[in-house]
């Protein structure tokens, strides 16, 4: 039993695979190279149709597909300064980072 769609008829370019999370995300390493997914945050996906009911234009899933990944929290350049706490006599110090634009 099938869906009755001869395969030839399938065009594989139109196809775009989301992974959508509510509490977690594929936000840890590098990004995969090759790989057709979008990984994306709900908040993110909200934001993004937001955004877009605002400016009041009409986009396809193909545009979704483009920019979300584009957008996502892992590319976002975080500037953290150094911190020390202390306890008692001792003191420890957290590093920052040197993330520059």
């Amino acid at each position: 039993m099938g869906s009755g769609i001869k395969e030839k008829d399938i065009d594989k370019s139109k196809i775009f695979l989301f992974v959508l999370g509510r509490n977690h995300g594929h936000y840890s390493g590098t990004q995969l190279k090759g790989e057709k997914v979008v990984w994306v945050q709900w908040f993110q996906l909200l934001q993004y149709f937001l955004m877009m009911k605002m400016m009041q234009e009409k986009f396809t899933i193909k545009d979704l597909y483009d920019v979300l990944p584009k957008n996502a929290p892992a590319n976002e350049n975080v500037k953290r300064e150094p911190q020390e706490y202390s306890i008692g006599p001792y003191t420890i110090v957290v590093e920052g980072n040197d993330n520059e634009e």
